[in-house]
């Protein structure tokens, strides 16, 4: 099975010397590991923009390329597409560009993603206290190839299922939603509402000692007393 860094070149993310300071514009735009989005995204909307303290030789997005978080206890990937062209990966991201002749972008984000392989990138992670993966370990990843269109029609799948799933998170809030605003307006509804504890006794609701809560009539209570 063939490793990673058959199939792309690996690049760790800059490293930059001081604190980056964000500028409204001009600059650099930089991407840091909060950019990734859940499923497999950049979100260039939102992206940083310093002032310029990367040279020639800084690793810089091209559509198709991945990102991948290396330190933490999980391992976020995100898919660079024509938005994110030009922009800086930082530090702890690790800039992976797959050779388009063999390997596609999107499909290696749905495997780096996949359960089974952050399991294994976990246990590939050194370090105790904020595990880590060196650029080695990233390297000698392996990967079932299947071929460039199959790796494709996976892809295009796996977004399918993403976006799926998206759609059945968001119909269960909104059931879950619609259920106790029902709840709340049944309770608010007039006779839907629970008698207070003011109105028992005009309610004809027994006492205490069992007795009804309405004294009987004066001229009743004697005329069964004198019989």
């Amino acid at each position: 099975m063939p490793i990673l860094a058959d199939l792309s070149e690996i690049r760790v993310g800059a490293s930059p010397r001081g604190r980056l300071e964000a500028v409204a514009a001009g600059g650099e735009r930089v991407v840091h590991a909060k950019d990734l989005g859940p499923d497999g995204d950049i979100d260039t909307d939102r992206l940083t923009r310093v002032m310029d303290r990367f040279g020639e030789t800084a690793p810089r997005l091209r559509p198709g390329d991945v990102l991948l978080q290396s330190r933490g206890v999980s391992y976020p990937v995100g898919l660079a597409t024509e938005g994110a062209s030009g922009a800086v990966p930082v530090s702890p991201l690790c800039l992976i560009r797959p050779d388009s002749t063999q390997l596609d972008g999107a499909f290696l984000v749905l495997f780096l993603a996949h359960p089974r392989t952050q399991q294994r990138l976990r246990a590939q992670a050194a370090g105790t206290h904020v595990p880590e993966l060196t650029r080695e370990a990233i390297a000698n990843i392996e990967i079932p190839l299947p071929a460039l269109r199959r790796q494709r029609e996976i892809a295009a799948l796996g977004h399918m299922i993403r976006r799926e799933q998206e759609l059945l998170q968001r119909l269960t809030a909104a059931q879950d939603s619609l259920l106790f605003g029902l709840i709340e307006q049944s309770a608010k509804a007039p006779g839907g509402a629970p008698t207070p504890p003011g109105d028992r006794r005009s309610a004809g609701a027994p006492t205490p000692a069992g007795r009804p809560a309405t004294p009987l009539a004066k001229g009743h209570h004697d005329g069964d007393h004198n019989r």
